[in-house]
């Protein structure tokens, strides 16, 4: 339970009563990151039923669900993405791209990427919405934040980290515990046969699209900053969600 507060005082804005942060439970807060998913999962399909109760146009609803998880995470993987953006447009060697990633100054690659991710984000949901979403098709679009959550934490905990310190050595630990990944392989394995359950198409072709994206993410954070940050996980967490809404307007287009 107290892994379970701590992930969400970390990594949500959602109040929770005051616990110690032992050891044991920092590290295995990782395991329970999936459930802010949930929250914004359940937040987005509250958002989608009111709308189709009060007629809200389809673009103010893709602005609204685009909103939803800004608000609950207070936008801690947006501030991930966008000093990865920085640090990577920079074109330096490894140490100063690890450098930038800590400057709490924003540069003007990182607000350019954040504003192109937007964009894509809300064409990606405008096709969706208006492409009148099957419940199959909407049971897929509302398990992105909890496939992209267990993804990221499996990520963490497998790949090597940039640094011995920091605030995803510090959640993870700096070595790969068997325990974690099991049950982030088990919660992997059922959200992935939930999908595949729910819509064959849609669902693989998701699966396909965050498989792609980890091999990806993997060969840039070794090959860039020799491993991953907190910030990488956010820009990885981001990119997770914008592919996985892209994969199903693309699965949309095949049917």
């Amino acid at each position: 339970m107290r892994a379970i507060i701590i992930m969400f005082s970390t990594y949500t804005r959602i109040p929770m009563p005051h616990v110690r942060w032992d050891e044991k439970s920092t590290r295995y807060a990782i395991c329970a990151f999936p459930l802010a998913g949930v929250v914004i999962s359940l937040l987005s399909l509250g958002l989608l039923r009111l709308s189709e109760m009060l007629k809200v146009p389809e673009a103010a609803q893709a602005c609204l669900l685009i909103a939803i998880p800004v608000i609950v995470t207070g936008g801690i993987h947006l501030d991930g993405l966008i000093d990865t953006a920085d640090a990577r447009s920079s074109y330096s060697d490894r140490g100063k791209k690890l450098e930038i990633l800590k400057d709490p100054h924003v540069g003007a690659f990182g607000i350019i990427r954040l504003t192109l991710y937007l964009l894509l984000a809300f064409a990606a949901l405008e096709i969706l919405l208006c492409g009148s979403m099957t419940r199959k098709v909407l049971t897929t679009a509302l398990l992105i934040p909890v496939l992209s959550r267990i993804c990221s934490g499996l990520t963490a905990e497998l790949l090597p980290k940039a640094r011995r310190s920091g605030m995803l050595s510090d959640m993870v630990g700096r070595k790969t515990e068997r325990g974690k990944v099991i049950i982030l392989s088990l919660q992997l394995i059922a959200c992935a046969s939930v999908l595949l359950a729910a819509d064959l198409i849609s669902g693989g072709i998701l699966l396909a699209a965050e498989g792609i994206l980890i091999l990806y993410y993997r060969h840039m954070a070794l090959a860039e900053f020799g491993g991953v940050t907190g910030d990488l996980a956010g820009w990885y967490l981001c990119m997770a969600e914008l592919a996985g809404a892209w994969a199903l307007a693309a699965a949309g287009w095949i049917r």
